[in-house]
């Protein structure tokens, strides 16, 4: 059987975040590798592995609040190296303490997953500041997402999987958040189909091996 795993990142990019930005990088450089550990460890070796990145920042105060790489494969252009780099690259704006984290997941879900053999679709966010409600301030730039969720409820339900102009790419995928449980993207949240919260961004960088653990594992030995 051919295993894919496709993964998209979405970390904020205000200058507030950037420090734990930072040290999200080098966790997820571990994470990437100890995920390909138990994926081979468990006879479920990546055919290929995947890996997009969303930078969101605050509509209300930012031209580019959103910028989004295409999927590289994290075997062959976009090393493990190039993660780092990639993340202490980005121009980190002021957010006044707020971001748009729902429009980031939004685009997360409408990202071209791989729909053929064994895949997993994983979507990881990190942010910390307070989330602005979806859509409020799509009126203040030009450069706002086209096709996106009309309010909270609606990317609920995308997140539950209900995503209709996407076809066969809106299968149920696995959102971990990694953010202050009072600053997720978008009210309840946790109980749509494949949602966790696993503490805050930080303690993902701090890297817990048990906690990591559990969330690779998950992974892995999920289909979804």
């Amino acid at each position: 059987m051919d295993f894919i795993y496709d993964f998209v990142v979405c970390i904020e990019a205000t200058k507030d975040f950037k420090p734990t930005a930072c040290r999200v990088a080098s966790a997820l450089k571990r994470f990437f590798e100890e995920l390909r550990d138990e994926a081979e460890a468990s006879g479920k070796t990546p055919k290929l592995t995947r890996v997009k990145f969303i930078f969101f920042d605050d509509v209300a105060w930012c031209k580019r609040p959103f910028t989004e790489s295409p999927f590289f494969d994290l075997d062959d252009v976009f090393t493990t190296d190039t993660i780092d780099a990639s993340i202490k690259s980005v121009e980190y704006e002021d957010g006044h303490g707020y971001c748009n984290a729902g429009e980031a997941l939004a685009l997360a879900l409408k990202s071209p997953f791989h729909v053929n053999g064994y895949v997993r679709r994983t979507i990881l966010l990190f942010s910390g500041s307070e989330v602005r409600p979806i859509g409020g301030n799509q009126t203040l730039i030009q450069t706002y997402p086209a096709d996106m969720p009309k309010d909270e409820a609606e990317l609920y339900r995308w997140c539950d999987g209900d995503i209709p102009f996407h076809g066969s790419t809106g299968k149920p995928k696995l959102i971990f958040c990694f953010c202050p449980e009072t600053r997720l993207p978008a009210p309840d949240i946790l109980s749509a189909t494949g949602s966790f919260s696993f503490g805050t961004a930080d303690d993902f960088a701090d890297y817990n091996p048990s906690e990591i653990s559990t969330i690779i594992k998950y992974i892995v030995h999920n289909d979804f």
